[in-house]
């Protein structure tokens, strides 16, 4: 767990960043420095050195000393050396009888070279040389100035530099901390907003800046996850009193029954019919439980069933004929004969849950001498399922919320039926795990058709690849 805040830890990091930059920059301005400042001594002697070398060159043999005397003894911020090839120190200012340079230098030497070196007495100088060469003789001429304030210039830039780094940190510190507290308000405004908010006040809104910056991104991410919390809230406060008003009903129904059959003498013929009734109503209620049961776990999503290949015909078929008598006593016929064999693979249970709900439906919703139909057709990899039925149809506003629990489009398709308005909700919940999709195709007076897609093949054709690792992915 973090023990600072994010106020800390930007100012923290701020300051860690500037100080990294200005350590770097310091390094730089300390070595450019360096760099440039022997540059300006190398210079600096260079052109020192080619006045003594024109002088000692040029003038006649007698004339040298007189002439790098005149020119040069007041030059004492320059150590001024013309040594001979013996080592012998022709010239020097100041003063000198032992060479700067050790008498193996003069042999090895090149005609000019730039060096650091140190004298007997220990102080060390940067030093030009160069040999030149006359008729009476070789001379190594060397022109030197003492390290000494190259060395404090740079002693005095490393103080500066270490004594302005730690007061630029705490500099940085503070100013970090400052601006994150300036950066951090429009943050601490939406936290106490977002906290006021309760699930009883879901309709309110954090305050929402024009900027499209990322506190406006942020406050309308904010507002975009309340508007859903407030959405499931309702849902979920939707779907609560519908199934208390689903359950209420056979529940009030039941009771009802029992107090009359307790409140007076009847037949047992009498008795019976009323254990019937209640038989009926208590059937819906299991019916209801297993439905809402049902939902409840997809909304967990806490099942994982086994999946295998699914003959989509066979199973059409199977539950046709297994749904022939109800169609018989509803006076509907019921056809599955343009069935195109296929092969889904999906759990099996899933799928007899999703077409019986579907024929089920088709056939509550069909007036007595109306048809339903069950067709069957592969396109690619894709598996085609249509319900279609001659009954009332829907209306086009209504279509919309079909698919939502416990709605029933009409009084029609209402709970005179039977239906609890679970089954088309659960229809979708099993398409959508199955990565399909369902849809109603209504016109009012002539029927309404359910169209389901799945992926799949044909019975002829192997499993592909892609298949076989969704069979994998599928609850």
């Amino acid at each position: 767990m973090n023990r600072f805040g994010v106020r800390v830890q930007f100012a923290i990091w701020f300051a860690a960043c500037l100080v990294a930059s200005m350590v770097a920059f310091s390094i730089g301005v300390y070595v450019v420095f360096s760099t440039s400042l022997l540059g300006e001594v190398d210079r600096a002697l260079e052109e020192e050195i080619a006045e003594v070398v024109a002088i000692v060159r040029h003038a006649k043999s007698a004339d040298v000393p007189r002439e790098l005397d005149k020119n040069f003894a007041d030059h004492d911020f320059y150590l001024i050396q013309v040594v001979e090839a013996d080592a012998d120190v022709f010239f020097a200012t100041p003063p000198a009888t032992t060479p700067l340079l050790r008498s193996d230098a003069f042999a090895s030497a090149e005609t000019r070279f730039v060096s650091t070196v140190s004298s007997a007495g220990g102080k060390s100088y940067r030093v030009r040389a160069e040999r030149v060469h006359r008729a009476d003789g070789e001379y190594l001429i060397v022109v030197g100035d003492a390290m000494s304030s190259y060395r404090e210039a740079r002693s005095r830039l490393l103080a500066t530099l270490l004594t302005l780094g730690p007061a630029a940190a705490l500099l940085a510190l503070a100013g970090g901390y400052w601006l994150s507290r300036r950066a951090l308000v429009p943050v601490d405004r939406l936290t106490q907003a977002a906290l006021s908010i309760t699930a009883t006040g879901l309709h309110r809104r954090v305050p929402q800046p024009e900027s499209n910056d990322e506190i406006g991104r942020l406050a309308r991410a904010f507002n975009t996850m309340i508007g859903r919390l407030e959405q499931a809230f309702a849902e979920v406060r939707r779907f609560t009193a519908d199934a208390a008003h689903e359950l209420r009903t056979p529940l009030a129904v039941l009771r009802t029954g029992a107090e009359v059959a307790l409140r007076s003498e009847a037949s047992s013929e009498r008795y019976r019919q009323v254990l019937h009734d209640q038989l009926d109503e208590i059937g819906r209620l299991s019916r209801l439980t297993d439905q809402l049961l049902f939902l409840c776990r997809e909304d967990a999503d806490s099942e994982i069933e086994p999946v295998e290949d699914v003959r989509l015909d066979t199973l059409v078929e199977e539950l046709c004929e297994s749904l022939q008598l109800s169609a018989l006593a509803k006076s509907v016929a019921l056809g599955c004969d343009d069935l195109t064999p296929a092969i889904v693979v999906a759990p099996r249970d899933r799928l007899r849950r999703l077409l019986l709900n579907l024929l089920d439906n088709a056939l509550r919703h069909t007036p007595p001498g109306g048809r339903v139909g069950v067709q069957l057709d592969v396109e690619g990899r894709q598996v085609t399922i249509v319900v279609e039925d001659n009954g009332c149809g829907i209306a086009p506003e209504r279509l919309p919320r079909v698919f939502d629990r416990f709605y029933r489009g009409d009084a029609s398709r209402g709970r005179g039926t039977g239906g609890s308005g679970l089954g088309l909700a659960i229809c979708r919940s099993i398409a959508d795990s199955l990565g399909g999709e369902i849809r109603l195709i209504s016109e009012v007076g002539v029927g309404t058709r359910a169209v389901v897609q799945l992926a799949g093949r044909t019975f002829a054709s192997p499993a592909s690849s892609d298949e076989a690792n969704y069979a994998g992915l599928v609850r």
